[in-house]
C-alpha cells in the first residue's frame, strides 16, 4: 500500500507538471483586468432599476434617485423614503447640498424638495420655481445660491427668495431643457437641448449670455458640462462625443455615444457616462480619461445595459459609482485594485493567457513567451517559455516516460509484493 501511495504521488506530480507545460503552451481567455464590481438591483433594497443620479453628503451618507423614488445608502442596506416622511416624489433625477448641510432633490414632475436631516419641503411652480420637471441641480459656493435646471429654464433660490429665467430666454418650443449646470466661479455654465448653447448665467443679475458664437472652442450644442480640479472644462457633444478645452489647447473625442454623467477620481482621471438605445449607433459605456487616452470598461465592469445614465466618484473612498437605466446600481471600488502594465515587468506588451496563485501567495502569470513568479512583495522573476520545455523533456526522460496507475482491488490481492510494483509501469 505504501508503494501504491507513492505511485499516486508521482502519478500527480506529472498531472501538475502536464497541466503547468499546457498553461504555457496555449491561450484561454481572460479579461485583461478583473474588477471585484458589486452589482445593486431591487433585490438589494433599490426602490428602481433605473439610477438618475448618486451624491454623496459631508456626512459620508450616499444618496440614489431613481425613476420609482428616493433612497439613502450607509454602505450595508437602502433606505427608501416614503409619502409619509414627506418624499412623496418619483423621478429624482438630481441632487446637491448647500453650506448649511441641506439636501435638495430635483424631481422630474413633482418639482423640488429641500431635506434639512428631518423634514422634507416641497416647491413647485405654486411656490416660483419655473417648471416643475428638474433635471440638474448645482449648488454656487460663489453666488451662495442654488441654481435649478428644468425643462423650461432655470430659477435661483438665494435664502427665500426664487428668481426665474423668462421665456424669452428660455421657450419651450426651441427646445431650451436645460441639461447640464457648472459653478465656473465668476458665472455659471449652462448647456440645453436649444440652439443657444453653451451659456454663461450670473445669478446675481438673471442674466444670460450665450457662447456658441464666441470663438471656435465652443461646441456648436452641447449636452452636459464639467469642471476638473485642474479647471480644464468638458462640453459634451450633442450625440456623440466630449470637448475639453484646456489651457493649452482643446482635445476632442467623438467615439462615445452621448454623455450624461461626468466625474473625476482621486487621480485626477475622467469618468463618463455614455448613452445609447436600441436604434441608435452611439457607442454606449463607462469611460475612463487618463489625461492620455480614452478607454471604455463597461465590459470589464460587466456592464450589459446600453442606457448608461451617471456615474460618481467617491474620491474619499476611491469607488466608482455607476448608474443605469435598466440594471441598476454598480459599485466599483478602487482602493482594492492595482494596475500592473507590462511596462512594470519590463516588457513592450504582454498577452496573458492565465494566472493562478498558490499557496505561498506567490502568482504565476502565465504569457505567451514567459511565465512570472510574482511574489506578495510585488517583487518578481521570469521563466522563459524555451526554459519550462527543456526542463520538462528533462522530467520526462529522467522518469523514463512511466505512468503509474491504480490497480483494481482484486488484481492487486492477487499480485505479489513485487509484480504489484512494476505490473503497471506502461511506458508511452
Amino acid at each position: 500500500m505504501m508503494k501504491l501511495a507513492r505511485s499516486f504521488k508521482v502519478f500527480g506530480r506529472v498531472i501538475c507538471h502536464w497541466l503547468l507545460f499546457f498553461i504555457c503552451l496555449n491561450s484561454f481567455t481572460l479579461f485583461a483586468q478583473n474588477y471585484p464590481t458589486r452589482h445593486f438591483t431591487m433585490r438589494d433594497g433599490l426602490p428602481s432599476m433605473a439610477i438618475r443620479c448618486i451624491y454623496k453628503d459631508k456626512r459620508g451618507l450616499m444618496w440614489i434617485g431613481t425613476d420609482a423614488g428616493l433612497c439613502s445608502f450607509d454602505g450595508k442596506s437602502f433606505r427608501i423614503f416614503k409619502p409619509s416622511e414627506g418624499m412623496a416624489a418619483n423621478q429624482i433625477w438630481a441632487i446637491t447640498e448647500d453650506e448649511q448641510g441641506n439636501l435638495w432633490f430635483g424631481s422630474y414632475g413633482e418639482g423640488l424638495y429641500k431635506y434639512d436631516g428631518r423634514h422634507f419641503k416641497q416647491f413647485t411652480k405654486k411656490d416660483g420655481i419655473v417648471d416643475d420637471r428638474i433635471r440638474v441641480l448645482c449648488w454656487s459656493k460663489n453666488f451662495h445660491c442654488l441654481i435649478v435646471g428644468c425643462q423650461v429654464g432655470v430659477s435661483t433660490i438665494k435664502g427665500n427668495t426664487i428668481t426665474s429665467s423668462t421665456e424669452e430666454t428660455f421657450n419651450q418650443t426651441n427646445g431650451y431643457t436645460v441639461t447640464g449646470l457648472a459653478d465656473a466661479g465668476k458665472f455659471i455654465y449652462i448647456t440645453t437641448f436649444g440652439i443657444v448653447n453653451p451659456l454663461r448665467f450670473y445669478p446675481d443679475k438673471n442674466k444670460f449670455v450665450s457662447l456658441n458664437d464666441n470663438g471656435k472652442s465652443y461646441p456648436k450644442t452641447s449636452f452636459s458640462i464639467f469642471i476638473t480640479s485642474k479647471g480644464d472644462t468638458i462640453f459634451s457633444k450633442d450625440f456623440s462625443g466630449i470637448r475639453i478645452l484646456k489651457k493649452d489647447g482643446i482635445i476632442q473625442n467623438d467615439s462615445m455615444g452621448q454623455v450624461f454623467g461626468i466625474s473625476e477620481d482621486k487621480r485626477g482621471d475622467l469618468w463618463l457616462a455614455s448613452w445609447s438605445y436600441q436604434g441608435r449607433k452611439m457607442r454606449e459605456g463607462v469611460f475612463r480619461y487618463d489625461g492620455k487616452s480614452f478607454s471604455n470598461y463597461k465590459e470589464a465592469f460587466g456592464i450589459i445595459d446600453k442606457e448608461i445614465w451617471t456615474v460618481f466618484c467617491d474620491r474619499e473612498q476611491d469607488i466608482l459609482w455607476v448608474g443605469t437605466l435598466t440594471e441598476g446600481l454598480f459599485k466599483v471600488p478602487f482602493s482594492c485594485i492595482t494596475n500592473y502594465s507590462p511596462l512594470y515587468f519590463g516588457l513592450e506588451k504582454q498577452k496573458i493567457n492565465d494566472v493562478f496563485l498558490d499557496l505561498n501567495q506567490t502568482l504565476w502569470i502565465s504569457g505567451n513567451r514567459e511565465l512570472i513568479r510574482m511574489k506578495p512583495n510585488d517583487s518578481f522573476s521570469f521563466i522563459r517559455k524555451q526554459t519550462m520545455i527543456s526542463s520538462f523533456r528533462q522530467f520526462w526522460n529522467d522518469r523514463n516516460k512511466r505512468n503509474y496507475w491504480p490497480l483494481e482491488p482484486d488484481l492487486e490481492t492477487a499480485l505479489s509484493p513485487k509484480e504489484n510494483h512494476v505490473r503497471l509501469s506502461e511506458s508511452y
